[in-house]
């Protein structure tokens, strides 16, 4: 199955995580725990970010999934 931003969105149903798509990446993104003044990502996002990445390998075991943390901000990234 390929993923769409709108299948992604009822894949993670529950998730605080913001979904966009990039021109085919789709893209999952929070800082909603992440300290922005020391620019530190949240231990939460980064335990959603793990669950959800596993969810998605299982959803979509032909896309490529990455997590990954700049600054405050906790990123999963699928790429087509």
């Amino acid at each position: 199955m390929s993923a769409t931003a709108e299948i992604v969105k009822k894949a993670i149903k529950g998730t605080w995580f913001d979904v966009e798509d990039d021109g085919g990446t789709i893209i999952l993104s929070s800082r909603e725990y992440g300290d922005v003044g020391d620019e530190s990502a949240g231990a939460e996002d980064i335990k959603e970010a793990r669950r959800l990445i596993v969810l998605l390998r299982n959803e979509f075991p032909t896309v490529k999934v990455e997590g990954d943390i700049v600054d405050e901000w906790v990123m999963v990234t699928l790429h087509p």
